[in-house]
């Protein structure tokens, strides 16, 4: 499946998230793998807490460190397509028009 900035995603909502000192803690009930992300996939994970499109995470995530979107893209798509394989993401939406550039 193609993720693209209009595709609408979300949390795994078995899956266990718990913030701590600037970190993430997910524990996959399925695996039960812990996974520790830092400060900047764990505000691409809080992201999608409930659905949103790409586009948006990717937005917050340049608003946070103040740079240009383009700049974070490429770490927050590749972020997602590796937690979309794992099945700890959702796609909830997906769009069928060509993906919007940034």
């Amino acid at each position: 499946m193609k993720i693209n900035f209009k595709t609408v995603i979300r949390q795994n909502s078995n899956v266990v998230s718990h913030k701590f000192r600037n970190k993430v803690y997910l524990l996959d009930p399925k695996s039960n793998e812990v996974r520790i992300l830092n400060e900047s996939a764990g505000l691409i994970w809080e992201a999608f807490e409930k659905p949103k499109k790409v586009s948006q995470a990717v937005k917050a995530l340049a608003e946070f460190y103040n740079l240009p979107g383009k700049n974070v893209k490429n770490d927050a798509f590749e972020f997602i397509r590796e937690y979309f394989k794992l099945k700890l993401l959702n796609v909830v939406k997906q769009s069928l028009t060509p993906p919007s550039q940034f």
